[in-house]
């Protein structure tokens, strides 16, 4: 196995797995794929939501409260060093930086601390 091999069996998992996450309405992601000369290792998480963006969005409302946030913060916009940034969702396996925000320009997703999203939030 290399690393193209990883590539291309990510691509092809997601194509096949398209049935399951219409059937079920989850979306059904994989995590990092670590791979050995003859085997590969990922994590499988299937999420509650037609879409990506709906499971984000239901996991953000059911989590949100924790964190010290209100459902109605998703997709709010907020300003990091002059760029927009959306919030996007949470991630409560990360315990430092569980907040995910996506910028607007080319929705890559970053993680970021609780408080500090409380103190753009308020600014």
């Amino acid at each position: 196995m290399d690393k193209e091999t990883a590539r291309r069996f990510r691509t092809d998992f997601a194509e096949a797995v398209k049935t399951l996450e219409q059937q079920y309405g989850m979306t059904i992601e994989l995590g990092n794929i670590s791979f050995t000369a003859n085997s590969l290792s990922v994590k499988l998480t299937a999420r509650e939501g037609a879409d990506k963006d709906t499971a984000y969005e239901l996991e953000f409302k059911r989590l949100c409260g924790r964190y010290g946030l209100q459902a109605s913060d998703y997709d709010r916009l907020i300003e990091i060093k002059g760029e927009d940034y959306v919030i996007y969702g949470i991630n409560s396996n990360k315990r430092k930086h569980p907040i995910l925000i996506r910028r607007v320009k080319d929705d890559k997703v970053y993680c970021i601390s609780p408080e500090y999203i409380k103190q753009l939030i308020r600014k």
